[in-house]
């Protein structure tokens, strides 16, 4: 099975997603690393509810 190339919604989330672990990276405070893992963590459920959304309106592909 060929790997499904990303949309627009997701190529924005991952460049979201890659922007936050940059900052997590870099920052000392408690506080902020543990926003930025709860954004990092949300913004990977986002991206999986929308890969199961577009699957299910995908459909179904018969093979003799």
């Amino acid at each position: 099975m060929a790997k499904r190339k990303e949309g627009p919604y997701e190529e924005f989330l991952r460049e979201l997603i890659n922007e936050r672990k940059r900052k997590l990276e870099n920052s000392k405070n408690g506080k902020e690393v543990e926003k930025l893992k709860r954004e990092i963590e949300f913004l990977e459920r986002e991206i999986n509810r929308y890969k199961e959304k577009m699957l299910a309106q995908r459909p179904l592909e018969f093979k003799p």
